[in-house]
């Protein structure tokens, strides 16, 4: 049975999500099904290859069907819903994405520092995070995050707000992937959707920022599962972020907007980097006119 729509508020009822907070973790449950979680810490036996914890995870559909995955087979480094770049450039260099693979893992580690939650509104929670992205202890990003989540329209609703803010230059280098990502459940079967509909684009080359899918206000992908529930999961971006191409990979179950893809993007002290994203998640098939008005609303910030 599915949850509530945050629409309930109109009616005067009172919030039925809630929020805790533990030592290594928030959580959003609706009663006692959980329905998001931020992990602060690592939990033990999580499966991942790097130190970071700061990822979100699970997030469930309404129906409570958990579509993230952390720590899976072919990319251990993989942690839910996240921020990390790939190639980090400043006094020294940082992967805090974790694959390692064109700039130093070891030693870098995102670490959060303090929580804050407000008090429940009517279907929709708020909490804030602030992190900072450190090398071998020392903060190189700070990172202030913004968190709203709610029942709407029939979608598990994840908003984030991020300001990263340097105390010296710290530039992005040009890679097709990192940044936000979503890693999903790969079981079963999964297929790209965009505004036109289906896509039908070669899955990206991780090594060549090229063949990224072109920018657009969304791109979600549908799952089918072996036990034949279905989800639909949908990432938003924002008309105000740097360009941007979609690094999206049906096979893994990767979507990942990338400012990195068309270019370097440079961090200064006095202009911090703010991003905003918003990630849905749906039972069943996709809802063509449902996700349209949902996912460019927020691309064009009327919500």
């Amino acid at each position: 049975m599915g949850l509530p729509s945050v629409r309930a508020a109109e009616k005067g009822k009172a919030p039925e999500m809630n929020l805790t907070r533990t030592a290594d973790k928030v959580l959003i449950r609706y009663g006692t099904r959980d329905l998001c979680g931020y992990q602060l810490t690592q939990p033990f036996g999580s499966g991942l290859s790097v130190a970071s914890a700061c990822y979100f995870h699970p997030l469930t559909t309404p129906g409570g069907t958990v579509v993230t995955a952390v720590g899976p087979d072919d990319h251990r480094h993989h942690r839910g819903i996240f921020f990390g770049w790939v190639e980090m450039k400043g006094a020294q260099s940082a992967d805090f994405w974790g694959g390692g693979e064109f700039a130093p893992a070891k030693g870098r580690q995102i670490v959060n520092k303090l929580v804050e939650t407000s008090p429940p509104g009517f279907g929709y929670l708020r909490f804030r995070c602030v992190n900072d992205w450190q090398v071998d202890g020392v903060r190189m990003v700070g990172e202030d995050l913004r968190v709203g989540f709610g029942i709407l329209d029939g979608a598990s609703t994840l908003e984030l707000s991020v300001q990263l803010k340097v105390d010296a230059p710290v530039t992005l280098a040009r890679r097709g992937f990192g940044g936000f990502a979503v890693r999903l459940r790969k079981e079963g079967q999964l297929q790209a959707i965009g505004p036109a509909g289906a896509v039908a684009l070669a899955p990206p080359k991780h090594t060549d920022p090229g063949t990224n899918w072109p920018d657009a206000p969304w791109y979600g992908l549908h799952s089918k599962y072996p036990d034949g529930k279905e989800t639909t999961v949908v990432v938003v971006g924002r008309h105000t972020h740097p360009p941007t191409s979609w690094h999206v990979v049906p096979g893994i179950g990767l979507i990942n907007p990338s400012i990195t893809g068309p270019g370097p993007v440079v961090l200064t002290p006095d202009k911090p980097l703010v991003l905003r994203y918003r990630v849905m998640a749906f039972d069943g098939a996709p809802k063509p006119a449902l996700i349209a008005r949902l996912g460019e609303s927020w691309y064009n910030g009327r919500q």
